[in-house]
C-alpha cells in the first residue's frame, strides 16, 4: 500500500479507521469518528516527495523519496513505536545516548486497547529482558 502526498489521501475500512496523509506532511488516524491521532507532525509544512508505504513485515514507514523513488530517510515507521505486539525488526530496549526506551504491553482487553498489567521490556542494570506485572518484576 502506497499513500502519495500529491494531494491529501484518506484511506478507510469499514471499521471506520481513517489513515490521512495531509498535505503538509502530517500522518493521521481516526478511529470510529473520533478525533484524529498525529501519528507524525513535520516541524515546518513539506512539499517533498513523502509517502506511506505498508511493508510486508508490517512497518508502516512515512519517507521522504527522491526523484528517482528511492527512500531518502524515513521520517517516521510504526515498528518505533510498539504497543501489545512485537514482530520481528521492531525496537526492544533502550537507546542510552537519547534515554529513549522501547517496550511491549499488554493490552486491557480486546474491547479496551489501553497498557494492562504486563509488559516486556530491557533492564539496563542487569542487561537482560523481564517481565513486568503491575510494573514490579
Amino acid at each position: 500500500m502506497l499513500i502519495g502526498l500529491a494531494t491529501e489521501m484518506t484511506i478507510g475500512n469499514n471499521s471506520g479507521v481513517l489513515l490521512t496523509l495531509k498535505n503538509s506532511g502530517a500522518l493521521t488516524i481516526t478511529s470510529q469518528g473520533g478525533n484524529p491521532i498525529t501519528l507524525y507532525s513535520p516541524v515546518l509544512p513539506t512539499k517533498k516527495n513523502v509517502v506511506v508505504t505498508l511493508l510486508d513485515s508490517g512497518n508502516l514507514v512515512l519517507g521522504e523519496y527522491d526523484d528517482s523513488g528511492s527512500m531518502k530517510h524515513a521520517m517516521w515507521q510504526s515498528f518505533d513505536h510498539p504497543s501489545d505486539v512485537l514482530l520481528p525488526g521492531m525496537k526492544l530496549g533502550v537507546n542510552h545516548k537519547t534515554n529513549r526506551s522501547w517496550s511491549v504491553a499488554s493490552s486491557f482487553s480486546t474491547n479496551n486497547p489501553s497498557s494492562g498489567s504486563f509488559a516486556l521490556e530491557w533492564e539496563p542494570r542487569k542487561g537482560e529482558l523481564v517481565i513486568k506485572m503491575g510494573g514490579k518484576i
